[in-house]
C-alpha cells in the first residue's frame, strides 16, 4: 500500500531495480487517499505555505482493508485456494524470522487473526494486546494504542497503570503491527463492513499541557483494529517472540533516536537496526553451539549526537546461504568445528555453500564457496566507523550518523 506521498517514488524504485528479481505482476500496489491535516485541538485546518491549499496526510494503514476489498483481491485469493494472508510493516526487517512459525500457530489454534508480539517495557511507545470485557460479559482481544493504554489500565486494571511484573516487563504483550489473517473469515468481515475501520486522532503534543501539536495531525485508522469488525465469536490471539528475534524498527530520525537512547529506550533507527541484525546472526549461530567470540580488544565505537555506539562482531548472512532458521541450523550442523572470531572482525556468508571444518577469523572475510578445510584469516583489516561532519555522507550514511572505512590496523 502506498499513498500520494510515496506512490510515484515506489514505482520508480521498483522499475529502476527490475522489481528486485520478481516479475512485475507479482507486485500489486494499492494507493490510499490522503485527508486534511489539522493544526490544534480546535481542529483548525493546516494550510500549505502559499495559504491556497489545504495540507493533507495519509489516512493510516487501516486503509489496507478498504483497498483490498475495493480491488477484490481477497475474494480472488480465496477462490485460488489461498488460506492465510500476512500484513507487515516495511520498517521491521527482522519480522520475517517469526512469520512462518506464527502462521503455524494460527493453523494449530484456528486463529482468525493472530498478532505477532514481543515483550514490552511499561510505558513504552508500543501498542499492547489486551482482552477487553464489557459489563455483559462479551469480550474482544484487540490492540490498545500506547497513548490510550495508561489511562485505561489505571481505571480498569491497576491504579498504578502499566507497571513491571515479576519478570520486569509489562503484563501486556507489545504489538509489532504484523498480523496473520485466515482469509475466508477475513473475507466475510470485509463483505459485511466493506473494510471500513473506526477512525481516531493521535496528535503528538509539544507541551505538557497538551495544547500545541508538534506537527499537523489527521484522522487515521489502524489495520490492527479489524477484530472490532468481527461479530461471530471468531478466535483472535497473539504469538509472542523474544524482541531480539523479530523486532528492530527503523522509524526515528537520528536526533530523536539518540534522545531515546539516553533515556534507556530503544532508539528504533537505522544505526540500531544495523547492529540488531549483526546481534541476531551472532546469537543464532551461538545458540547452535557454533560461535566463539574472542574479546581480546575493546570493541570499535563511534560517538554520534552525544551517544556512544559500540560494535561487536559483524556477521552477515545472505539469503543465498540460508533463507530460514532451519536452513541456517542445517548448515551449522554440517560444520564439524566452530566459527571463532575476534570481537572486531567481520564475517560474510554468501551462496549455497558448506563449511566443513570451521573458521578462525581475525579480520575481514567473505566466504562464498565450499570450504573442506579450516578457513583461517589473519589479515588485520577492520571496518572502522567515523562520525559524519555536517553535510557529509550519502543518504544512507546520514540517517545512521556515521560512515565506515576498511582499514589495515597493522599500519596504524
Amino acid at each position: 500500500m502506498t499513498s500520494g506521498d510515496t506512490h510515484d517514488k515506489t514505482v520508480q524504485l521498483l522499475e529502476e531495480n527490475n522489481y528486485f528479481g520478481l516479475k512485475s505482476n507479482q507486485i500489486i500496489l494499492v494507493k490510499q487517499e490522503k485527508c486534511p491535516a489539522i493544526l490544534d485541538n480546535e481542529c483548525h485546518l493546516s494550510l500549505k505555505k502559499d495559504k491556497l491549499e489545504i495540507e493533507t496526510k495519509p489516512h493510516g494503514h487501516g486503509d489496507i482493508h478498504l483497498l483490498l476489498y475495493q480491488k477484490g483481491l481477497v475474494k480472488k485469493w480465496v477462490s485460488e485456494g489461498k488460506k492465510y494472508m500476512v500484513l507487515f510493516q516495511d520498517t521491521n526487517a527482522l519480522i520475517f524470522n517469526s512469520i512462518p512459525s506464527a502462521i503455524g500457530t494460527s493453523v494449530e489454534l484456528g486463529l482468525a487473526i493472530n498478532t505477532i508480539c514481543i515483550p514490552r517495557k511499561p510505558g513504552e511507545a508500543v501498542g499492547a494486546i489486551c482482552k477487553l470485557t464489557k459489563k455483559d460479559g462479551s469480550s474482544i482481544t484487540n490492540n490498545v494504542e500506547y497513548n490510550q493504554l495508561e489511562a485505561l489500565l489505571k481505571e480498569k486494571y491497576n491504579p498504578e497503570g502499566d507497571v513491571p511484573n515479576k519478570d520486569g516487563i509489562s503484563d501486556f504483550p507489545g504489538n509489532t503491527n504484523v498480523l496473520i489473517f485466515q482469509l475466508d473469515i477475513y473475507l466475510n468481515a470485509l463483505d459485511k463492513t466493506k473494510g471500513l475501520i473506526p477512525e481516531f486522532v493521535n496528535p503528538k503534543y509539544a507541551d505538557e499541557a497538551k495544547t500545541k501539536f508538534k506537527s499537523p495531525t489527521r484522522l487515521e485508522c489502524l489495520m490492527q483494529d479489524l477484530p472490532k469488525l468481527l461479530t461471530d465469536g471468531e478466535k483472535v490471539g497473539f504469538t509472542s517472540y523474544p524482541r531480539w528475534f523479530c523486532f528492530s524498527t527503523c522509524k526515528n530520525n537520528l536526533k530523536d533516536a539518540c534522545a531515546k537512547l539516553k533515556k534507556n529506550l530503544g532508539p528504533e533507527a537505522a544505526f540500531s537496526v544495523e547492529q540488531d541484525i549483526f546481534i541476531l546472526n551472532a546469537k543464532m549461530i551461538k545458540d547452535f553451539g557454533k560461535l566463539e567470540v574472542i574479546e581480546d580488544e575493546d570493541p570499535v565505537q563511534v560517538t554520534v549526537e552525544g551517544c556512544v555506539f559500540k560494535f561487536g562482531p559483524r556477521i552477515i548472512i545472505y539469503p543465498s546461504f540460508a533463507a530460514s532458521i532451519s536452513e541456517l541450523k542445517e548448515k551449522m550442523e554440517k560444520m564439524k568445528g566452530k566459527i571463532k572470531m575476534t570481537i572486531n572482525s567481520t564475517l560474510i556468508l554468501k551462496n549455497d555453500i558448506i563449511i566443513e571444518e570451521g573458521v578462525d577469523l581475525d579480520g575481514n572475510l567473505t566466504i562464498d564457496k565450499d570450504q573442506k578445510e579450516l578457513v583461517k584469516c589473519d589479515n588485520k583489516r577492520r571496518w572502522q566507523y567515523y562520525p559524519l561532519k555536517e553535510n557529509e555522507g550519502k543518504i544512507y550514511e546520514k540517517i545512521r550518523g556515521y560512515g565506515i572505512l576498511l582499514n589495515d590496523t597493522a599500519n596504524e
